[in-house]
């Protein structure tokens, strides 16, 4: 089954296809490898996870899952290509009520593909 949904995100609305799969959800991007790595590029370690998410929604780009564990977590975005942009967070500090949400800053981003990290991506320093 095929879903074409439109997400409103800060004032912008953009198109994106769901397909399910088994009863799960799968969000795929339309964006090519290369324009998810110039993106990508731009985002800066020790990032705000807010903000990263924010520069990638702004370029059509949605985490299909991020996945929260210990001091650290990874979100997933899958690309056209069947490969993932997988950016990696760090606990900026560990919460007294265990959510890690809002926490977490940019320390790498990478494609995979079948499991396998086939390319870094260089992210900026500073500020």
């Amino acid at each position: 089954m095929i879903i074409f949904g439109v997400l409103t995100f800060g004032g912008y609305s953009f198109g994106q296809v769901f397909t399910a799969k088994n009863g799960v959800v799968v969000v795929t991007n339309s964006q090519t490898q290369a324009q998810v790595i110039r993106v990508a590029s731009g985002l800066r370690i020790g990032m705000r996870e807010e903000d990263a998410s924010w520069v990638l929604a702004t370029n059509q780009l949605y985490s299909t899952v991020s996945a929260k564990v210990g001091v650290g977590w990874s979100a997933y975005y899958s690309l056209s290509n069947g490969c993932i942009l997988v950016l990696d967070y760090t606990a900026k500090g560990i919460p007294t009520n265990g959510s890690m949400d809002g926490k977490g800053r940019l320390a790498g981003a990478f494609i995979q593909s079948n499991g396998v990290n086939i390319m870094p991506i260089a992210l900026t320093n500073g500020r």
